[in-house]
């Protein structure tokens, strides 16, 4: 099995994800179907990183249909929005514990 960076995502209508890509790799692009396939039968892994660490993409069934989740401490994240955990992390903690000086 080989693993496969995600670095952007493709998109069709109503923000779905159409396909993972990984400019100049040369799988990129794989069509969202074509990785949740490689995924259930153990063909390729695909991952994100987020924060210098590796954080993989797994199939998860949804109200009968089949979606690429991100799984971060166990919380599923949006292949999406991934990357923007590293932005929004510092705004979030600031919230939840404004008396922490950690981030200001």
């Amino acid at each position: 099995m080989s693993e496969r960076r995600v670095r952007k995502t493709g998109k069709g209508d109503r923000k779905v994800i159409t396909k993972l890509c990984n400019e100049g790799e040369w799988w990129s692009p794989v069509l969202k179907d074509e990785a949740i396939n490689d995924i259930e039968r153990g063909r390729h892994a695909y991952y994100v990183m987020v924060d210098g660490g590796k954080v993989d993409i797994h199939v998860v069934n949804i109200d009968g249909k089949k979606h690429l989740r991100t799984d971060r401490d166990g919380v599923n994240i949006p292949v999406s929005v991934a990357p923007l955990i590293r932005v929004l992390r510092p705004f979030v903690f600031r919230q939840v514990f404004p008396w922490c000086q950690i981030f200001q």
